[in-house]
């Protein structure tokens, strides 16, 4: 009997190659090809106190926002905290190896990025800024192709989901609450707090 040796490499080829789910490659496989174009890093103002998230609100806001933009107009967002300082250098010392690059490549530039951060740490500011560039990848290919994510990422496991938030009764900048429509929040914080700063 033939017994395979289970190494990191293995697992980590296996993990790789069970990565994304039929559904999101056959919808990358009928989108066209397209390049990011630029980078932005979106922070906030330290004014403008952000309520609602795991940390303390007293220094600004907590966390900040990655935009891919693309040949094809379509934009990504994602987001990630808590220091954006550390992250957003982390963000211009890997920008040389996203720009020109298909977001739809979704494992590719993960890998790529991980490989970079991880022969030199395994976390910090490097996988966090990780993150949310794979989740503005994510939203460029529900953008792409007109599918709502979760569709995308293995489809629903349930016909309806709780959503609560567990830090604050309500979410709040500066005191005043928005309405529960997330592209709301996203204009108001777009229209009223950006730091944003091409990479």
């Amino acid at each position: 009997m033939l017994q395979h040796r289970f190494t990191r490499r293995t697992f980590l080829a296996a993990l790789g190659a069970a990565g994304l789910p039929a559904a999101a490659r056959s919808a990358i496989d009928r989108t066209e090809p397209m390049k990011i174009t630029r980078i932005d890093a979106i922070t906030f103002r330290k004014d403008l106190h952000i309520g609602g998230g795991s940390g303390s609100s007293d220094d600004g806001a907590e966390f900040w926002w990655v935009r891919l933009h693309t040949d094809k107009g379509l934009i990504g967002t994602g987001e990630t905290y808590p220091f954006s300082q550390a992250e957003v250098g982390a963000l211009k010392d890997h920008a040389v190896l996203i720009l020109g690059k298909d977001p739809r490549d979704l494992d590719g530039i993960w890998r790529e990025l991980h490989f970079e951060g991880a022969m030199r740490t395994t976390g910090g500011a490097d996988m966090r800024t990780l993150s949310a560039i794979n989740m503005a990848q994510l939203d460029i290919l529900g953008q792409a192709t007109g599918l709502p994510l979760y569709r995308l990422l293995g489809g629903k496991t349930r016909p309806r989901v709780r959503v609560y938030n567990t830090t604050t009764e309500y979410w709040a900048i500066n005191n005043m609450q928005m309405g529960r429509d997330t592209m709301k929040i996203v204009r108001f914080l777009l229209d009223l707090g950006i730091n944003g700063m091409k990479i």
